[in-house]
């Protein structure tokens, strides 16, 4: 009984050093109902589609989407993040994006897998001119 207690605290303290989870949080299942869970929170269906419009940025070593609608999803690698990627690290601007993904889910956590990501055109200030859409 009593290494059955030990290994459960060694455990849970390896769970919080690892950031699995955090200390003094109650779990998620005790959660008021009536709380609303923020846009970023929602659990997406897998297979969910995605189109729309937002912004790719770097945090740590994974690229996040932002929808306009305040959606924030991590994007897994493939081919069409490595391009997007591209033009991420050779660009000062920080571009909109058109983007078309389908949501996936691991462990209670949704990610968005890209199927194309066009930079969204903008009108050139100066000569009135609308810049072309670039595919990636």
């Amino acid at each position: 009984m009593m290494r059955n207690l030990l290994a459960l605290a060694v455990l849970a303290s390896l769970a919080v050093a690892m950031g699995l989870v955090h200390a003094g949080s109650p779990p998620s299942s005790l959660a008021r109902p009536d709380q609303k869970t923020p846009p970023e929170k929602r659990a997406l269906r897998e297979g969910a589609e995605i189109e729309g419009v937002g912004t790719f940025k770097i945090t740590g070593n994974r690229v996040m989407y932002c929808s306009e609608d305040g959606l924030s999803l991590a994007v897994l690698e493939n081919l069409a993040l490595e391009r997007v990627l591209r033009m991420l690290e050779n660009s000062r601007q920080n571009h909109d994006w058109v983007v078309v993904g389908m949501v996936t889910e691991f462990r209670g956590n949704n990610y968005m897998l890209l199927k194309r990501a066009i930079i969204k055109s903008k009108q050139d200030a100066g000569d009135n001119v609308a810049a072309e859409s670039r595919e990636v």
